[in-house]
């Protein structure tokens, strides 16, 4: 069960040494798709750096079963423009 944990310690530990985003929207609708999202959108950027010098942009899909319980997925790659 000590597995279990260390991918939520490792996950404190990123928190623990980013701020909280700087900007961020709740989407509500999107292009090609009629009526409102049927699931809880979010997208911004959060701040990392001693000086939020690099900003990482985030997309945010809460679960549409239990969020309270169900496993939280981060994952950040890179590409053009967004590699530090």
């Amino acid at each position: 069960h000590q597995l279990h944990l260390v991918p939520q310690a490792l996950l404190l530990v990123i928190l623990m040494n980013i701020n909280v985003a700087s900007t961020s929207n709740i989407i509500k609708t999107l292009p090609g798709f009629r009526g409102d999202l049927l699931f809880k959108l979010e997208t911004g950027y959060v701040g990392v750096g001693a000086m939020d010098d690099v900003q990482l942009f985030y997309y945010f899909f809460e679960s549409e079963g239990s969020p309270e319980y169900d496993p939280l997925v981060l994952w950040l790659n890179g590409g053009s423009g967004c590699s530090y």
